[in-house]
């Protein structure tokens, strides 16, 4: 997760050293995303068991997981794009008359 730094009134972000503030201010308009292990994620997001999880990315090419692009890989590790792993449970409910 990416910290939200407050921004004083002359523009500056408190809290940042200089380089900070630089990157801050060349990437400040770029969303970045929210990447969860899978652990990360089963701990933050309490309805989602360790085992349920790793079932869903084990099937994400039949259940369709693998084409939201909610998982991200490198190298072995496995991490969760939140958002778009949020907006695929959307449309699994849809799909399902809800």
């Amino acid at each position: 997760m990416f910290p939200v730094f407050p921004v004083e009134e002359s523009g500056k972000i408190r809290g940042l050293n200089m380089f900070s503030r630089n990157v801050a201010a060349i990437f400040g308009h770029i969303k970045m995303p929210v990447l969860s292990t899978i652990n990360q994620f089963t701990t933050k997001h309490l309805a989602f068991t360790l085992g349920g999880l790793r079932s869903l990315i084990f099937n994400e090419h039949s259940n369709g997981l693998a084409n939201s692009g909610a998982i991200v890989r490198i190298g072995r590790k496995v991490l969760i794009n939140e958002a778009k792993f949020f907006a695929w449970v959307e449309a699994q409910n849809s799909k399902n008359g809800g």
